[in-house]
């Protein structure tokens, strides 16, 4: 659709420039005069944005934390993008290097060079032809199209640029309604201007008042001073100010011999009169459907991926095809907003199965997910959810085939991409069609998504949607509009049906116009005032609209607005999804009425819904998604880190580590505005503690600056004298550097959260002092400190009545060191079920690897499986680092395979996790020696010993030293083990810091030694 872009002259007349840029209302590009197709990845087009008005070379590392902070490789993200633009807009017009990227501003103009132009020359001496020419430059927002409030750093730049604009805007308006007093018609052109750009402007709503008085037209003032009225008391619930009704005083008295006619709402009699027609039937794609017809008859599972652009018709497509499917359709769709929603698809597309399908005990374990995510946060195992939902499958595929469709596949959340890949790769036997439909240039944006169908590579069949041919869509037109001359709409459409559609009904309505947001625009402006605010106030939710949150932020009465959504649902621009929720039916309409709504409305709108899940979210954690988005979009700072707080420990409750990651991330960025010091301190700690607890295992390496983070809040709650949340960050701190292996660091900061906990509370102080008792202890440092610690904690529970994980699982680990095997289980048995209760992941799963350890170290080989087997579960759903690997090599170990052995150690030494790999090597060396294999034993118990030296664990290595000097007795070389004899007996004249269990191997040794000398 080439179509030259209406930039002002002096942009387009610069004799250098080549690529012409609109930065103002959805970014454009024209190059030599035609429009360049940009690539629809909003990435790619922001950085051009960004490159451009930023005027000078960035960083590489700059552009990376802008755009793509939390991809896996941000820098090859970066360099797909830059080949991607500079295929379009040329190599000339960005330069780059290894470390730097540079728009070229000589070869690129700009529709916002005049106006900046005219600003940093003074507003006051431009000709005035020259100001009303930058007038007509404001075709919208600032980069409307590319807000992308998921990229913080990215939107507070886009939002300070369109602030920064917007106020250029304004002086140019303000100074051409003073410049045009003498012809009060024009001025009123451009007074107008200032209300849309922000209705709250009351001295704008006066400036309009005062010209219809001058131009006579008193009953138009007073219309604009209702309208004045209604805005402020119903948006901003304010009382009229003195300036305004002095202004509604001074219009003249009326004219009796003069009326102006004001317009009145359309009446329904006019609204069925220009309802929107429908297509009568689906035109063309007989290929298309043909081929998903096959695979609904294929046997076993069928993977389809549609792609193509928006309105290219990919979900027109899909139902068409189902109308030839007799099988059960489950459906869901990915929203844009919602691509940190744990599991949001899911939960939309489960709900709406026929519960009458599914036996109690196959929908009991789906209850969270179908009972529309109102009980998401129930204690409740990722692997538990991702099998029910399979069962929930294998069950209904075999009562009819089934069509699992997911729409949109391009703004899939991680957590719903994580199911839907392993459902996929499940049921790969069952009578499924898995349909997939994505855009593809967003889809690259997305790397969940991507992952789902690299997974299926070669299963999946790919259907790329072209436009309609010449014929095909002269034929949809004339369904639209009968015996239509449909040539121009044709050739301006290019087969795209959305665009053929909307031209038709301009057609029908008031003639052709030029582009589709235009078109779409005009078909919104056909709806009556009242219905027109409510659809401002719907798309500022976004695609899907709950009617509930809909009537209590616009203040529209109920009765009213159900009237309203009526006549929306006439115009085709929503339609009803339950008696609950409405969507609009394309978010292309979403998008051009939120497009509509000046920036200070819609941050007063985002306000008004952030306040109405705030309050939801503090019974309902799940929308606290919702009150985050909407909070961040209205600059309520508090609000939005709170929201975050409450969405990230939610997410940890469901296994959704990499969002709980997220919203920390967002939460953080949001506390640095919040001035109240105290409420930020207390914000950043619990923030930083979904993090940690979020984070541990790989995911740890994505947060490099996590222990700076942690010292610096650390130090302004000290300077603040906020204890609780000082012990809290140093018990962070030790979780830590107990993950990273720094095992002095952790040790210290162990010991400064029970000191800082001393002026805390007495349920913090238990939790406190348990945990550095806890954490002493598997440091294996100052054991009798930890001792003290764990007393001192168990007395204060008991004063209190109350029970703590950290008290049960310091036990357990005391007991174990002492060589209480049996005490230690049951002790840590006890913290599992305290940290199940408490849906606390992170220590469940900790403690679970202390329980498998235990009776592995007993010989139970059938309890450490069990146990290992629900770590491995848990773990791998969880992100939890090397606990799975280490849960496997303990299920290896208990079945004595020595092949599933030997991976599982290589797997462990993949995770780089020495800590455990020294254990479980020593465990394996013992394990060899008992069993008369001497030489495996020693060659073992080398590799144990090396590790167990690079990180400097000296049970450990004493453990390694130990079964050396055995298998060397074993093999009768004894003459080489003297040194190591004469240290060990040494070593036991004070064996404090060491586990009854190295104890034990010393022991052992030294008695073989002794056997040995005797014969």
């Amino acid at each position: 659709m080439n179509e030259h872009l209406n930039l002002p002259s002096r942009v387009k007349n610069s004799p250098q420039a080549r690529l012409l840029i609109d930065l103002l209302g959805d970014l454009r590009v024209s190059k030599d005069g035609k429009q360049v197709d940009l690539p629809a990845s909003k990435k790619t087009r922001a950085l051009l944005a960004y490159l451009v008005v930023s005027g000078s070379r960035r960083s590489r590392s700059e552009l990376c934390d802008l755009l793509w902070e939390n991809v896996e490789d941000p820098r090859a993200a970066l360099r797909w993008s830059l080949s991607k633009l500079r295929q379009v807009i040329g190599e000339e017009a960005v330069t780059a290097d290894r470390n730097y990227i540079e728009a070229n501003l000589g070869y690129i103009a700009t529709d916002i060079t005049v106006i900046e132009a005219l600003a940093e020359a003074g507003l006051a001496g431009a000709d005035l032809d020259a100001l009303i020419e930058a007038a007509s430059t404001f075709r919208g927002e600032f980069l409307d199209d590319l807000d992308m409030p998921g990229c913080y750093r990215y939107y507070e730049w886009c939002n300070a640029e369109r602030e920064r604009v917007g106020q250029i805007q304004k002086s140019v308006l303000k100074t051409l309604v003073d410049r045009l007093s003498d012809s009060p018609e024009q001025a009123l052109i451009h007074a107008r201007a200032l209300i849309r750009r922000n209705p709250f402007d009351e001295h704008a709503h006066i400036r309009v008042m005062d010209l219809l008085a001058v131009l006579g037209r008193r009953s138009e003032a007073l219309a604009q001073y209702d309208q004045c009225m209604r805005i402020f008391e119903r948006e901003l619930g304010v009382e009229p100010s003195v300036a305004l009704e002095a202004a509604l005083r001074d219009l003249p008295a009326p004219r009796p011999d003069r009326t102006v006619a004001v317009a009145q709402p359309t009446d329904d009699a006019a609204l069925e009169e220009i309802t929107v027609r429908h297509p009568s039937g689906f035109v063309g794609r007989a290929h298309e459907i043909q081929q998903i017809v096959k695979a609904f008859q294929a046997k076993g599972s069928e993977i389809l991926l549609i792609s193509g652009p928006p309105g290219i018709g990919k979900s027109t497509l899909v139902d068409e095809a189902l109308r030839r499917f007799e099988g059960l359709v489950i459906k869901g769709r990915a929203y844009e907003a919602e691509m940190i929603r744990p599991f949001g698809l899911w939960v939309d597309a489960l709900r709406d199965i026929d519960k009458r399908l599914l036996p109690k005990e196959v929908a009991a374990p789906l209850a969270p997910l179908i009972a529309s995510g109102e009980n998401l946060d129930v204690a409740l195992h990722r692997d538990r959810l991702f099998e029910a939902v399979k069962t929930a499958l294998v069950h209904l595929a075999r009562l009819k085939p089934i069509a699992l469709i997911v729409d949109d596949l391009q703004w899939i959340d991680e957590s719903s991409a994580a199911l839907l890949h392993f459902v996929i790769r499940s049921l790969s036997l069952e009578n499924i069609l898995f349909c997939l439909t994505v855009r593809p240039g967003e889809f690259e944006d997305n790397a969940a998504a991507q992952a789902v169908v690299s997974g299926q590579a070669e299963k999946l069949r790919r259907i790329a949607l072209a436009p309609l041919s010449s014929e095909e869509a002269a034929e949809l037109v004339n369904s639209v509009v009968p015996d239509a001359v449909s040539t121009d709409i044709v050739n301006q459409a290019q087969g795209n049906p959305l665009y053929l559609i909307e031209l038709a009904r301009m057609l029908d309505a008031s003639g052709p116009a030029e582009t589709l947001k235009d078109i779409l625009n005009a078909r919104l402006a056909r709806v009556s005032q009242g219905a027109g605010n409510l659809l401002s106030w719907a798309s500022a939710f976004g695609r899907t609209v709950p009617l509930d949150a809909l009537v209590e932020t616009s203040g529209i009465a109920f009765g009213q607005a159900i009237s309203l959504l009526a006549e929306l649902e006439r115009h085709d621009l929503i339609r009803s999804l339950d008696e609950e929720a409405y969507e609009f039916s394309h978010d292309l309409i979403q998008n051009a009425a939120y497009g509509r709504i000046s920036q200070p409305r819609r941050r007063l709108m985002h306000r008004n819904i952030a306040h109405h899940f705030g309050l939801e979210m503090q019974y309902k954690p799940e929308v606290a998604v919702y009150a985050l988005l909407h909070a961040s979009r209205a600059d309520q700072h508090p609000h939005a880190a709170r929201a975050a707080l409450i969405a990230g420990e939610h997410s940890i409750k469901v296994f959704a580590g990499f969002e709980a990651i997220e919203f920390a991330r967002h939460g953080l960025h949001h506390t640095a505005y919040i001035q109240d010091k105290p409420e930020n301190i207390r914000l950043r700690i619990a923030l930083l503690r979904v993090q940690v607890l979020a984070a541990s295992g790989p995911l740890l390496t994505k947060l490099p600056d996590l222990s700076d983070e942690l010292e610096k809040a650390i130090e302004n709650a000290s300077t603040l004298y906020l204890n609780e949340e000082v012990a809290q960050g140093y018990y962070l701190l030790s979780v830590l550097h107990q993950e990273t292996g720094d095992h002095e660091s952790a040790q210290q900061a162990t010991k400064m959260a029970a000191k800082a906990s001393e002026q805390a509370n007495q349920s913090l102080q238990v939790r406190q002092l348990a945990n550095t008792a806890r954490c002493l202890t598997e440091l294996g440092r100052d054991i009798p400190r930890a001792r003290e610690l764990l007393q001192k904690a168990q007395a204060l529970a008991s004063s209190a009545a109350l029970e703590d994980v950290e008290i049960f699982w310091g036990r357990g680990l005391l007991a174990n060191w002492d060589g209480d095997l049996d005490e230690a289980a049951r002790d840590i048995e006890r913290a599992v079920m305290h940290a199940r209760d408490a849906e606390d992941r992170w220590r469940e799963c900790k403690c679970l690897t202390w329980l498998a350890m235990i009776e592995l170290e007993q010989g139970n080989f059938e309890n450490a499986t069990a146990w290992a087997s629900e770590l491995n579960a848990i773990a791998e759903k969880l992100g939890e680092g090397a606990s799975a690997p280490l849960a496997q090599a303990i299920i290896a170990l208990a079945s004595e395979n020595a092949d599933d052995r030997d991976r599982a150690i290589e797997n462990l030494r993949q995770a780089d996790d020495k800590s455990h790999l020294a254990y479980i090597l020593n465990l394996a060396a013992r394990q060899q020696l008992m069993r008369g294999n001497i030489s495996e034993s020693r060659w073992i118990a080398q590799n144990a010993l090396s590790v167990a030296l690079e990180i400097k664990e000296p049970n450990e290595v004493l453990l390694a030293q130990a079964t050396l000097v055995q298998t060397s007795l074993g093999q009768k070389s004894s003459g080489n083990i003297a040194c190591d004899i004469a240290a060990m007996k040494h070593i036991l004249k004070n064996p404090d810091g060491l586990r009854t269990r190295t104890l034990g191997a010393i022991n052992a040794a030294l008695d073989q030694h002794a056997k040995e000398i005797a014969e």
